[in-house]
């Protein structure tokens, strides 16, 4: 507990924190994610993004562990023109202190959230985005380890962080002194999930009247081909660029739908692997380039055998599994290129 109170309140310790000027060099549009860091710039602990730079509690008020355990089943999804397939279903417990990164597909559903739960008291239990300032999901009155008949305020929905910058979402559980009623004002306001814009967080637990945390968790996670969609869908981000700079770990259950035994690299790595001189090995892509091959309708005769092709657009794919006909480009074809840059598909401003 000592552990889990201590690197909370550690200002190193995530991107937030003292290496937030490394990673956005004091520009906020470096990244989609250096867009949530107010300047001047001040390192920010866990708890300094939940409670604000003025916080500070000096006692550690966690009194139990909190376990929370997901479990991902199999399932397929579209991402960045391909077609993605999870092909094996797990379970795995959230540990705080170890370096343990999780994909947003893993935790989409709600995780069985556990606790030493006292018979006479009721608990709320609070999950935040403290990158983005979202809340995640919000229940109170929550009797034993029953979420599922607790109230809920904001319903639980997973991670959606489309970066490969890790990325932290924590679970606090509080106790309460009495069972909670929201006026008409605050229960409006806590269904709100941009909560920086609708409420402060230690106006709220004031308002609650809430003990704690009692116990905390939380876990961390990094990009993965559903979350990269999900924010396309949405026309916020576009980090499909970063689809085509790096290989599926061999553990990683997320993979493209391959012929069995095929290992498919995208095409940087496959650069690098040939020794490439051209291609820096800390590349960075931050364009999507498309490319599309038009070409008309072919006849020609071969080794004995008349073809025929019909008229045809071919669209390169560097992260698929396909192939296109030699035919398809040949010289006479018309190429088609859009590029679309990395990052945020708008200005903060709102400006698209």
């Amino acid at each position: 507990l000592n552990g889990i109170w201590n690197k909370a309140n550690d200002k190193s310790a995530f991107w937030y924190g003292s290496n937030w000027a490394s990673i956005c060099g004091y520009n906020p549009f470096a990244a989609p994610y250096c867009t949530v860091i107010q300047q001047p710039y001040t390192p920010h602990s866990l708890l300094n993004r939940v409670y604000g730079l003025n916080w500070n509690l000096t006692v550690n008020p966690l009194k139990q562990y909190l376990d929370v355990t997901y479990q991902t089943h199999t399932g397929s999804y579209p991402s960045c023109g391909n077609t993605y397939t999870v092909t094996e279903s797990k379970t795995f417990e959230l540990q705080p202190l170890l370096s343990k990164n999780i994909h947003p597909w893993e935790a989409r559903n709600i995780p069985t959230v556990t606790w030493t739960a006292l018979p006479n008291k009721l608990y709320t239990l609070y999950i935040f985005d403290t990158g983005s300032f979202i809340a995640h999901g919000l229940y109170i009155n929550i009797n034993q380890n029953d979420i599922q008949n607790a109230e809920a305020i904001v319903h639980y929905h997973g991670p959606k962080n489309p970066t490969v910058r890790e990325n932290v979402y924590v679970f606090m559980l509080f106790e309460q002194k009495n069972r909670i009623v929201l006026t008409n004002e605050w229960n409006q306001k806590l269904k709100q999930t941009m909560v920086s814009t609708a409420y402060n967080t230690t106006d709220a637990f004031e308002e609650l009247d809430l003990t704690g945390p009692i116990a905390m968790n939380w876990l961390t996670a990094v990009k993965d081909p559903y979350s990269v969609q999900y924010f396309v869908n949405n026309g916020l981000i576009n980090n499909c660029p970063n689809m085509s700079k790096s290989r599926k770990n061999d553990d990683d259950p997320i993979r493209r739908r391959v012929p069995p035994k095929i290992e498919l690299f995208y095409n940087v790595s496959a650069l690098r692997k040939k020794k490439v001189s051209f291609i820096p090995d800390d590349v960075d892509l931050s364009m999507s380039l498309d490319i599309s091959l038009h070409t008309t309708a072919l006849n020609f005769d071969s080794c004995c055998t008349s073809y025929r092709y019909q008229e045809h657009t071919a669209k390169l794919n560097p992260i698929g599994d396909g192939y296109i006909s030699p035919a398809h480009a040949r010289s006479e074809a018309t190429l088609t290129m859009t590029l679309l840059r990395e990052g945020l598909l708008f200005m903060p401003s709102g400006n698209t």
